[in-house]
């Protein structure tokens, strides 16, 4: 675990950077700075923290306001930013450190804090100075790595903040976990078959979406994106019954239905028929 003894009000970027550079990224508190840092405020902000994580290829895990939640990553042995208020309510000092243990002799929290690399805080002294600051806590996740915690919603919302700030392709391996531990899950395979085409593995993006379809035959977006995906492998004919099958069952007045009719103006003025072009593996060993 790396340790970088912060200068005055640069407790953002060392907490960051040692997150960071656990999760295998080439950064310092330094690099991190002009990212981060507020000078008009003297110090940074969740918000600069979490869009920071994001630029450096990492999914930035805000953890649900709870000790169970800390606790559990720490378990998984997984250092987690935290934000604490060494103030007071009315006359708050923030500052951000980071949890990297737990003593359950001592019932103590163990942290890497501004220039101390191993604080250790009793759990009351610690939880006190965390509830006043929200019980704020992060995680820097590389694609792949799924935090401790069951929550699917919160996991696939945190990829996709990332994938709107660096596009879809890359994040395949996080969708795709979050698909083999939560394979029910409708919004993670649904990134995961848009990951796979931003990154040219149509056929597996298409693969993916017919387990959707499957599922739910009304699914017009995953139609949608489906009709697409087979027009790209050539199959024109299937494409223009499964945009058909969309259109049936959008009842979207708005974006869906206009890309709906976009990929269908794109289906009908592509050359007809298959004409041997529509190649794909058999349905077994496409699973």
């Amino acid at each position: 675990m790396p340790f970088y003894p912060q200068r005055d009000y640069q407790c953002g970027p060392a907490a960051l950077a040692t997150v960071l550079v656990r999760s295998g990224v080439d950064t310092s508190p330094d690099a991190l700075e002009p990212q981060v840092y507020v000078p008009g405020r003297k110090g940074s902000f969740q918000v600069e923290l979490l869009a920071a994580t994001r630029r450096q290829g990492r999914i930035a895990y805000v953890l649900k306001p709870e000790l169970r939640a800390l606790l559990a990553e720490i378990g998984a042995r997984r250092p987690v930013v935290v934000l604490q208020n060494l103030g007071l309510e009315a006359l708050p000092r923030w500052h951000f450190a980071v949890v990297i243990g737990y003593d359950a002799t001592q019932d103590a929290v163990i942290l890497r804090s501004g220039t101390e690399r191993r604080q250790v805080l009793r759990a009351r002294d610690f939880l006190r100075t965390w509830a006043l600051g929200g019980q704020w806590a992060m995680l820097a996740l590389a694609p792949g790595e799924l935090p401790a915690s069951d929550d699917p919603d919160g996991f696939v919302r945190a990829v996709a903040d990332a994938e709107a700030l660096r596009g879809a392709a890359g994040w395949s391996p996080a969708y795709h976990a979050a698909v083999q531990r939560w394979p029910e899950h409708r919004l993670a395979r649904l990134g995961l078959a848009n990951a796979l085409r931003a990154e040219g593995r149509v056929e597996e993006s298409v693969a993916e979406l017919e387990i959707l379809a499957a599922r739910d035959p009304t699914d017009s977006i995953a139609l949608n994106n489906l009709a697409d995906g087979l027009l790209r492998l050539g199959c024109r004919d299937q494409a223009l019954e499964v945009i058909d099958r969309a259109s049936r069952s959008s009842r979207d007045g708005g974006r869906i239905r206009a890309a709906i009719e976009a990929t269908r103006r794109e289906i009908e003025a592509s050359p007809e028929g298959d004409g041997g072009a529509c190649v794909r593996a058999p349905a077994e060993e496409r699973r």
